[in-house]
């Protein structure tokens, strides 16, 4: 019974570990009504998760002219269903391969 359980929650913290894994990604960061989105290949709706990426909405208005445009950026993120959590995100400093 022990040993049944001792591989159940071995397990499950494999798994969680396997969801949090953190990628870095570039791409262009754009906004759109309110919501940002990150697109490399697709376009996917993003999250700002954590103190480093606080106030993106104010940062991308100062360094784009017109909400809208793509800002090209390399991001930290959790990919999730539906979404990326961005823990990071800065401007690419050489532009982005596409």
């Amino acid at each position: 019974m022990r040993l049944g359980l001792f591989i159940a929650v071995l397990t499950l913290c494999f798994a969680a570990k396997a969801q949090t894994q953190l990628d870095t990604l570039e791409g262009w960061w754009t906004m759109q009504d309110g919501q940002h989105y990150f697109e490399d290949n697709d376009l996917i709706k993003v999250k700002f998760v954590g103190e480093e990426v606080w106030g993106m909405e104010d940062y991308y208005a100062a360094m784009v002219p017109q909400l809208g445009l793509p800002l090209q950026v390399i991001i930290i993120a959790v990919k999730k269903e539906d979404f990326l959590e961005v823990y990071t995100l800065n401007p690419s400093p050489e532009g982005c391969d596409n």
